[in-house]
């Protein structure tokens, strides 16, 4: 028996890349534990600016997004630029990870997170642009949960010592074929 195939059985995945925040403003960046946090035009990823925390002494870092809800059905990971004065901030935090929600100020943790293991796993170099690409983990989530409108991301990192300064730029969400960087149209 010979079968012959006309074209592939399995579709191609389609892109999914919900930009949340390009920090060019800091609009919708809270800190929620105080310290010094800001738009930083000094330094960027990419862009004209990043978002800054400056903690204060042995308070940790405890950070959030809040924006008007956007539909990221279908991603599977949250991706962004992480900069740190501490490449061990994660593995020396008493606990640490990201939620990413569909209610504004829902610290209950009903909706979906990158787990401490899967932050503590990332290398990070001190006093560079972290590009990271975190798989988010749906069995968080509960029936609160609409990823058709993410509306908040909260980090964390409690039982930090010492002062840090922490900044994020380009954060967003995708699936697997949208962590490619979309390619620009030819002229």
């Amino acid at each position: 028996l010979v079968f012959a195939l006309a074209g592939s059985c399995l579709a191609e995945q389609e892109p999914v890349r919900v930009i949340l925040s390009d920090c060019e403003t800091g609009e919708g960046w809270i800190a929620t534990e105080g310290g010094n946090y800001m738009t930083d035009a000094s330094i960027s990823s990419e862009g004209k600016a990043s978002w800054k925390l400056e903690t204060k002494p042995d308070n940790g870092m405890f950070f959030f997004f809040a924006g008007p809800g956007v539909d990221a059905t279908g991603a599977d990971y949250l991706v962004l630029d992480f900069y740190t004065d501490d490449a061990n901030v994660f593995q020396n935090a008493a606990d640490c990870g990201i939620n990413v929600g569909s209610i504004v100020n829902d610290w209950d943790g009903s909706g979906v997170a990158v787990t401490a293991a899967a932050l503590q796993s990332q290398t990070l170099t001190a006093g560079e642009w972290n590009h990271l690409i975190l798989p988010l983990n749906f069995t968080t989530a509960t029936d609160k949960f609409d990823i058709a409108a993410i509306k908040t991301i909260r980090f964390y990192a409690a039982g930090l010592t010492g002062t840090h300064t922490f900044r994020v730029d380009n954060v967003l969400l995708a699936n697997e074929a949208g962590l490619k960087e979309p390619e620009e149209p030819a002229p």
